[in-house]
């Protein structure tokens, strides 16, 4: 995960968003993880969400959004307390090592959302 979060900061520390290059990686490494996590409950078809819900008066999707938020919110926190933004300042690597990493995260990122694409047809095509 330290590793993700560097290459998503370095990614944002030379660019624009050099101000707020930590937030947009933690942010990333979410949004990341969430895709991952859409993925696997379309393919189980969101059976776990609508045999637990915690309240009988709304529907699943709602408790989805709820649960959407929780994470973010938690999430972020979560990894703003393990992974401080100076642990990834403080961080070396070699720049052949940096852009292999980076084409890795850019095929993992279009691989993530291709296989959410795909579960996402295939649920609603049932």
């Amino acid at each position: 995960m330290k590793k993700l979060l560097f290459l998503f900061y370095t990614h944002y520390n030379s660019g624009r968003r050099r101000s707020s290059a930590y937030a947009s990686a933690l942010w990333a490494a979410l949004t990341l993880g969430m895709i991952n996590a859409f993925s696997i409950m379309l393919f189980v078809n969101f059976t776990l969400l609508k045999k637990y819900s915690y309240l009988n008066r709304r529907t699943w999707e709602q408790n989805l959004l709820v649960a959407v938020i929780t994470y973010f919110i938690l999430g972020y926190h979560i990894l703003w307390m393990l992974y401080k933004e100076q642990e990834l300042e403080a961080m070396q690597c070699p720049p052949d090592a940096l852009r292999s990493g980076n084409r890795k995260l850019v095929f993992y990122i279009i691989f993530s959302i291709a296989v959410l694409v795909a579960m996402a047809v295939r649920y609603y095509t049932l």
